[in-house]
């Protein structure tokens, strides 16, 4: 059982590595928040979120290879998890008093909505986003979709925003010239995360997410003034 050449022995230091990611996201939270106000223009989130997304594909390109995998693991989580740590930094470094949570249900209903992302203050939502890695799955219906899903918050929550934010264009063709696009809509990246080139990072950023993080912002000071006496 506990012998020298017991697998959990050897396994011992992968299970440990383990452990430290909370830790080390933790750290970084700290890190970024005493770095004073997070940026709502440039490029240097949209460059953080690009390079962590690129860490986690090519960890699992690695596993996938080495475990002869056919599939790497699913990104949508982990991409949900990156937005979610900086609009809670954004929330924090800008004192905006409000709540992010992630696949939190909106109501007490049967078949009530769980959003990715969504933004509250007291019992009110003000905002939910919703985050793709990409939309070649559904290149033909992910409007309709999402408008639908916008129809149901509206009817809850009456003024709240939504908006959906996809990591790369790669496989669909990205949102073409949608007037929405830089509002409601976000793409980050034209090409797939791994063949960025990040000395030219702005020849391929579509949207960056600067501009949503501007919104939640513009979002979150209007019902201020909207509650202000």
């Amino acid at each position: 059982m506990g012998g020298k050449k017991s697998p959990a022995i050897a396994d011992a230091s992968f299970r440990e590595a383990l452990h430290h990611i909370p830790d080390a996201l933790e750290d970084s939270f700290t890190r970024v928040i005493k770095q004073g106000q997070l940026p709502i223009k440039g490029l240097s989130v949209t460059r953080s979120v690009l390079l962590r997304m690129v860490a986690f594909y090519e960890m699992h390109y690695r596993i996938k290879q080495f475990l002869s995998k056919r599939y790497t693991g699913p990104a949508a989580d982990f991409f949900v998890e990156t937005v979610v740590f900086y609009l809670k930094a954004l929330a924090i470094t800008r004192q905006l008093n409000i709540e992010v949570a992630s696949e939190l249900q909106l109501k007490r209903a049967r078949g009530a909505m769980r959003p990715d992302i969504s933004v509250w203050r007291n019992n009110r939502c003000l905002a939910c986003v919703e985050c793709k890695t990409q939309l070649g799955w559904n290149r033909g219906g992910w409007e309709s979709q999402f408008l639908e899903r916008e129809e149901r918050l509206l009817a809850d929550f009456a003024g709240a925003s939504t908006f959906l934010l996809v990591l790369t264009a790669d496989n669909w063709g990205g949102f073409g010239e949608n007037p929405q696009l830089g509002k409601k809509y976000f793409v980050l990246s034209e090409i797939w995360p791994t063949h960025i080139d990040f000395d030219r990072l702005e020849d391929i950023v579509v949207t960056p997410i600067e501009g949503l993080l501007a919104r939640v912002v513009n979002v979150a000071k209007a019902d201020g003034r909207r509650a202000a006496p």
